[in-house]
């Protein structure tokens, strides 16, 4: 990924803007991308990991680890996604791929570390949603 300079109409006026995206800005941008990849292959385990061990009895330490670990990546996810939403930003499929992994994490974050429902709460959604 690279972005274009300005191409110079001015003669050498717009050599220094060539050269600073060239060893300034191209690299950032290589470099954010491998952190984009690294980040979206912590997102993967850490979204499948609740099926595994969550389902039915969940240990309430491992439920706070994960939790921690989910808002990290939550965070770190945020600061990517300002980064490749922004206009500058050369390369809008990564820039899409932040977007929706961020949304995933978050909706994980609400599915497993919301409030759970009682048996009576849950009774009671359900006669409001369905009733007889």
């Amino acid at each position: 990924m690279s972005v274009t300079a300005i191409s110079s109409t001015l003669g050498d006026s717009l050599t220094a803007p060539e050269i600073f995206i060239e060893r300034t800005c191209n690299p950032i941008f290589k470099d954010l991308a491998a952190k984009v990849e690294d980040w979206g292959a912590m997102a993967g385990p850490m979204r499948l990991y609740p099926w595994k061990h969550f389902v039915g009895q969940a240990d309430p330490v491992e439920l706070r680890k994960h939790k921690a670990a989910l808002e990290t990546l939550i965070s770190f996810g945020e600061l990517l996604n300002i980064t490749t939403s922004s206009p500058g930003f050369p390369d809008k499929e990564i820039a899409a791929y932040v977007s929706a992994t961020l949304g995933m994490l978050k909706d994980d974050l609400t599915m497993w570390h919301s409030h759970v429902l009682n048996d009576t709460e849950a009774e009671e959604l359900m006669q409001k949603m369905f009733p007889e």
